[in-house]
């Protein structure tokens, strides 16, 4: 266990309590973030991420549970004596003030010193590739370098803990990414404690330490964004985390390295621990797009008929119709050097055995 900065402790979290309105947006949420580490939280809308975010930094009340920084309980205490900076999703700039002004607004209110301030702005812009902007109106600042000037903001005053609150949603995709890639080397760089809340699955994977999926108030799993991709706790996360087609089958046999099942009428050895199942046993196996290659229908593990055709340019995905009408979605890279496959041609699926995953039947589900 590392050096524990943040820790949420058995946090809920009810709206309108004790009316016909009342909503429990927060249920029983745990979670440690060591010093350092970028975490995040991910998931649908009304899941409870953003009410978190905000219970940390004291713009929400805990119903019951506790919150704490560096071993302090700060449900009582406020905002502003709390060490934290926030990035909004709206950015919260001020459009009437220079982007110097912006930057260094959180030093004045701590009264550092003109001299000490013009040299940190000048340190800060330089980190997001602002130099040069210092006089200039945010409002005459692309979105991209607003969110940046932001980032500035909050990171110039050294908070314990920086909050971000889906601050690229506003960006469009290719501004994301870059924008999303520099958010992350800042904070390796730095080394701050960080808490990220998204919806943006590749954003997620793409930044975090680890990731915290979140539904219906509650922590699903909590694991790196391999885990949660190619190990997922319940259905849920394997719907949510990428594309999945769930199959179900039943449990043959199980030993400490591998599960025997059978599926789509044939049986297959999945490469998991199967210590938590046994013979009997009804099952989902999580099947990733990817995870399957097309060969002649004689050499494959079950046959399909291709249904339709959904082309990208990098890849091609194929809605496969299986026995009993049941569908699977494949995905082929590259299909300008694969060649591409006809409506009603037949097929061989032949599933790739380290790349599947068991759980036991409608876990996750409400």
């Amino acid at each position: 266990m590392g050096d524990v900065v943040v820790r949420f402790e058995n946090l809920v979290k009810v709206f309108a309590e004790g009316t016909k309105r009342e909503v429990r947006a927060v249920d029983d949420f745990s979670l440690s973030i060591d010093r350092g580490d970028l975490v995040t939280l991910l998931g649908p809308s009304g899941c409870g991420k953003t009410t978190s975010l905000r219970i940390l930094a004291g713009f929400e009340n805990a119903t019951t549970g506790s919150v704490y920084i560096d071993e302090q309980r700060v449900n009582d205490i406020p905002p502003q004596r709390r060490n934290t900076a926030m990035v909004f999703q709206s950015y919260g700039l001020f459009p009437h003030m220079t982007v110097l002004e912006n930057v260094a607004y959180g030093l004045k209110v701590k009264h550092v010193p003109k001299r000490t301030i013009g040299k940190q702005v000048t340190e800060v812009l330089n980190l997001v590739g602002l130099q040069g902007l210092e006089k200039r109106s945010v409002a005459k600042l692309s979105g991209g370098q607003q969110q940046r000037v932001a980032l500035c903001r909050a990171i110039i005053t050294e908070p314990q803990v920086l909050l971000f609150d889906e601050p690229l949603s506003n960006l469009d995709a290719k501004l994301r990414k870059g924008t999303r890639e520099q958010i992350r080397r800042i904070q390796q760089d730095l080394g701050i404690t960080s808490l990220y809340v998204t919806h943006d699955q590749a954003e997620a994977m793409s930044i975090s330490d680890s990731i915290a999926v979140m539904s219906e108030g509650k922590l699903q799993q909590l694991g790196n964004a391999e885990e949660i991709y190619a190990k997922p706790a319940n259905r849920f996360v394997a719907g949510f985390i990428g594309e999945a087609n769930l199959i179900p089958a039943d449990v043959v046999s199980a030993s400490i390295g591998s599960i025997r099942v059978r599926m789509l009428g044939t049986e297959i050895d999945v490469l998991q621990p199967g210590d938590a199942f046994a013979p009997g046993d009804a099952v989902e196996v999580v099947v990733r797009p990817e995870a399957v290659d097309l060969v002649s229908p004689a050499d494959g593990d079950v046959a399909a008929t291709v249904g339709f055709s959904h082309y990208t340019g990098s890849i091609i995905l194929y809605s496969l119709i299986l026995a009993e009408r049941q569908r699977l979605s494949v995905q082929v890279a590259n299909p300008l050097e694969r060649g591409f496959l006809e409506t009603d041609e037949e097929i061989g699926l032949h599933f790739h055995r380290r790349s599947l995953h068991v759980l036991p039947r409608g876990s996750g589900q409400e």
